[in-house]
């Protein structure tokens, strides 16, 4: 599953006060993925342990 917003930084110290533990796409934990765009992604997992991602939207 993956969602998208426009406030990446809002919206990752609100899942670390969740205590949700964050990767990016390689599994390093605390860490993020820029991709060649520029798009910047976290990954966690669901209490099931299937990965979510959310991506940071863009504007084109």
């Amino acid at each position: 599953m993956s969602f998208k917003t426009s406030d990446l930084d809002g919206v990752i110290p609100r899942l670390n006060l969740k205590n949700v533990l964050l990767h990016d796409s390689f599994g390093t934990l605390h860490s993020y993925t820029s991709g060649a765009d520029g798009v910047r992604q976290i990954y966690f997992k669901d209490p099931d342990g299937y990965w979510i991602e959310v991506n940071e939207a863009t504007t084109v």
